[in-house]
């Protein structure tokens, strides 16, 4: 991005003003990126310490599966959420952590564009499917590491049984489309198609970094690389297992507590960039970007525009938001959503 763009025709002392503005917030960024980089580089340098030479072997893949199963029957064509302290509204309120906005907005896309089977798991239901290993649950509720707890559910669910899985934080503005379903393994990542021709920004990937330095990025260094919000995986998936594997071993046999918060995308990225798993590096390769997931979250300020709806609406329907989206009346998130309800 360059600095001089916009602010040539300023007076002197705005135009050195703004320049200095300008280059602290390119400076700030860079120091974010490089301080991102060296933690996850770290933590992906003790996994591949750790794992280069053992990785699961198929026996003991299938024996993960069975405990997980445990004599249980595989459901077919499922979309699993969870939310902790409770799978129903009413339930989550009584334990104090009711679902918010984004919650209910994720529920109702998914019933309106979804035909599987959509179960909303929580501490308690989770049993019903898996079985969960209770130490782990122990030690992630312990040290309230929610989001990991999420992703190892998830990766657990998958493997155990195929099916979708979408966070609370998804938000569908159309039917999801049959590649991402009719595959053996689907998620987004970095390197996927980053083709978003209806924003007319001038450095698209610079926007997109400078809304997370910590988890956007295009160069080598970056190990936080993938979505792990949408899943879709067929039971008994090599890659979802082999990472559940290691993600057992790792809450049990080191300290959680200096992981990096995405210990998880960074596992993931190391398993990708292994000889026996660069099929599937290229599968999902093939994939849209994960960064067209967050249009909505990154652009949630700017006026809302009909072409960029109906670019997200064909081409990126799967979109990801948090709690700290924007509603502001007239802006594209806020019009979109209300478009979304009324249409």
């Amino acid at each position: 991005m360059n600095p001089f763009n916009e602010i040539s025709t300023q007076s002197p002392l705005s135009y050195y003003v703004a320049l200095y503005k300008k280059l602290e917030h390119i400076l700030k960024i860079r120091r974010r990126t490089i301080k991102a980089s060296k933690s996850q580089n770290f933590n992906f340098s003790l996994i591949a310490q750790k794992y280069d030479s053992r990785l699961p072997s198929t026996d003991q893949l299938s024996a993960l599966r069975n405990e997980l199963l445990n004599g249980r029957e595989t459901v077919n064509n499922h979309i699993f959420q969870y939310w902790h302290q409770g799978g129903t509204f009413e339930k989550a309120v009584v334990a104090g952590a009711p679902w918010g906005i984004m919650h209910k907005l994720s529920v109702a896309s998914i019933e309106r564009y979804c035909d599987d089977t959509h179960v909303i798991l929580d501490k308690d239901t989770l049993y019903n499917y898996i079985d969960f290993p209770h130490d782990i649950m122990d030690t992630l509720v312990s040290m309230r590491k929610y989001p990991l707890l999420s992703d190892l559910i998830r990766t657990a669910l998958l493997f155990a049984h195929g099916g979708t899985w979408m966070d609370f934080t998804l938000y569908l503005l159309n039917n999801i489309p049959d590649k991402y379903k009719n595959t053996d393994l689907c998620f987004f990542i970095r390197e996927g198609e980053f083709n978003i021709t209806s924003i007319h920004h001038k450095d698209l990937k610079h926007d997109f970094l400078a809304h997370s330095p910590y988890y956007f990025g295009w160069h080598k260094d970056t190990k936080v690389n993938m979505l792990s919000s949408y899943m879709h995986a067929t039971k008994d998936n090599q890659f979802l297992g082999t990472l559940l594997y290691i993600m057992f071993d790792l809450v049990r046999t080191e300290n959680i507590k200096s992981f990096e918060y995405l210990i998880y995308q960074i596992a993931t990225n190391y398993l990708l960039h292994r000889e026996e798993f660069k099929n599937y590096y290229k599968q999902l390769s093939q994939y849209q970007s994960d960064a067209c997931c967050h249009i909505l979250q990154v652009f949630d300020y700017v006026k809302y525009d009909n072409s960029i709806y109906k670019e997200l609406k064909e081409k990126f329907p799967i979109q990801k938001l948090n709690a700290g989206c924007r509603f502001i009346k007239g802006s594209l998130l806020f019009e979109t959503v209300k478009k979304e309800l009324g249409s």
